[in-house]
């Protein structure tokens, strides 16, 4: 999934206005506390900041943690699948999004909330600091979680479960003080909200709707879908029940897709070592390895077989990893894929190859990708890779998991352990239409 560089959209909400108090900052963050059932360990520093401010800030945070080889190898991966432009500059598109429509963000690694104000001493929207407040709630409460969430760089479907968790949490939390969402928490209220969101996917303006299908739903998907997954955890069981779900969070995209879905997971890890000395004779190099998941399943449907009923494919889904070799004549992928079934891996092989002509052109590879099936595994491959197909399915190590508190304790299989230190924040780009005028106060609360 493309949360590259951890960065989160949310669809335009027009915020309410709270009656005046003696310390309107104070008021918000006892009524984030209150209507998300916990207190506040530490103060949360908060800057006001003008709209021309964000690009520095964001790359500032962005580069602490991504360096441009990683960004690019990034790129070039997804492109080999043939869902982004291999040309895309990544960093200046996501910098772009959040200079047009980021109005707050939270800053794990400063713990700071940042907010977009449109003239000196104004507090800004109280719906979007109860939002980011919650963030900062996260962090001090869940911190294994959010640290978790922001240092993983080879599984994208697990960023977009956790992110789902997180996001789905905060805006469930905002629409409680959002007047034109009844300002409730229950799920049709929630839906609506989705629905709200998913107009945004389908009928993009400004800057979104430039950017690549992939990277919309992306930005879009963990907030539209993560807020009805918040929503059923709240109704069924209250504030608890949205502790649950930042505690132990979904660990694939396919729950908060389909709510009930069975969540094991077949987390794949490739013998890297071992296809690098393989194809070191061909002059090839390993680039960029990750998980594409559920979510990416279906951008992938709807670009390269758009009558084609994904959803049954994206239910069957069980695990996948790819990862893009660069070759003297020019890229190539293996993508190895973990089906529920063998019928659904054989369904996959062949819808697959319908497109597959298409994917190459998209993609600019030298030759078609073929697909090998074997079992409840199918292995998209370039035609040169393909004799190394037999081997690589023995040598691939595969480990099932059915929670991610499991997970974790196993060590983030197959990272290379648990992201521990304290990285750069996710952003929360929130989204409205007027200017912003430059300020630069900041204080304590």
């Amino acid at each position: 999934m493309v949360l590259i560089l951890s960065v989160l959209a949310l669809a335009c909400v027009r915020p309410p206005a709270l009656p005046e108090a003696s310390d309107p900052m104070q008021d918000l963050k006892d009524l984030a506390s209150t209507l998300r059932g916990l207190p506040f360990l530490e103060p949360v520093r908060v800057e006001w900041i003008g709209s021309e401010q964000i690009p520095e800030i964001a790359r500032t945070e962005v580069e602490e943690v991504f360096d441009p080889e990683y960004v690019t190898a990034y790129r070039d991966a997804y492109a080999a699948l043939g869902l982004l432009p291999a040309d895309i500059d990544l960093l200046e598109t996501v910098l772009a999004l959040q200079e047009e429509q980021l109005v707050g963000l939270y800053s794990v690694a400063r713990k700071t909330l940042y907010v977009v104000v449109k003239r000196p001493g104004e507090q800004g929207p109280p719906m979007i600091i109860v939002h980011e407040l919650v963030h900062a709630l996260q962090h001090q409460h869940f911190a294994r979680t959010v640290v978790i969430l922001q240092g993983l760089q080879h599984n994208d479907d697990v960023v977009s479960a956790l992110s789902a968790a997180v996001e789905g949490d905060a805006s469930l939390t905002m629409l409680a003080v959002d007047e034109n969402f009844a300002a409730d928490r229950s799920v049709e209220t929630a839906e609506q909200f989705r629905n709200a969101m998913l107009v945004d996917l389908e009928f993009p303006t400004g800057v979104l709707a430039e950017v690549p299908r992939l990277l919309r739903i992306s930005l879009i998907a963990p907030y539209a879908y993560g807020v009805v997954l918040a929503a059923e955890r709240f109704t069924e069981e209250g504030t608890a029940g949205l502790d649950a779900l930042i505690g132990d969070p979904p660990l694939s995209t396919v729950p908060f897709l389909f709510p009930g879905a069975e969540e094991s997971v077949d987390f794949v890890r490739l013998p890297l070592s071992w296809i690098e000395s393989e194809v070191e004779p061909l002059g090839c190099e390993l680039g960029h390895h990750n998980v594409a998941g559920a979510l990416t399943l279906r951008v992938f449907f709807e670009e390269f077989a758009p009558g084609l009923d994904g959803d049954p494919f994206l239910r069957a889904w069980r695990g996948d990893r790819f990862l893009h070799l660069r070759c003297p004549q020019g890229s190539r992928v293996i993508w190895l894929l973990r089906w529920k079934d063998g019928k659904a891996a054989r369904s996959f092989a062949e819808a697959y190859r319908g497109s597959s002509r298409l994917v190459a052109e998209r993609a600019d590879l030298p030759a078609v990708p073929e697909v090998v099936v074997a079992g409840v595994s199918t292995v998209v491959v370039s035609p040169s890779l393909r004799p190394l197909v037999p081997e690589l399915i023995e040598r691939a190590e595969i480990r099932p998991y059915a929670s991610f508190s499991r997970w974790v304790e196993e060590g983030c299989f197959p990272e290379a352990g648990c992201p521990e230190a304290e990285p750069s924040p996710a952003f929360a780009i929130l989204r409205e239409d007027a200017p912003v005028a430059q300020l630069d106060r900041a204080g304590d609360f």
